[in-house]
């Protein structure tokens, strides 16, 4: 699977099979591979800037996982983080 981010969608976008992407699409950053452990579970860790000019923006991550959905894919939710402070 893969750890993306971008910038919040003011509306989830449908990708299909009941999934939606909860970052616009033309801001998608891939960040870190991710795997599941047998439960489902995962964790990652990922750079994030030493720079002011980043405080205070905010970003939306999800999770992008393999599966034999329609659409190939599962996305989790999307979690909305703000930078700094």
């Amino acid at each position: 699977g893969l750890l993306v981010a971008g910038l919040p969608a003011a509306t989830p976008v449908p990708l299909g099979g009941g999934c939606v992407l909860h970052l616009l699409p033309v801001t998608l950053v891939p960040l870190v591979p991710i795997s599941t452990d047998g439960a489902g579970n995962w964790s990652a860790a990922a750079p994030v800037p030493d720079d002011v000019a980043y405080c205070g923006v905010e970003v939306t991550v999800q999770a992008l996982l393999a599966s034999a959905s329609p659409i190939g894919f599962d996305v989790s939710n999307g979690v909305e983080l703000t930078l700094g402070g």
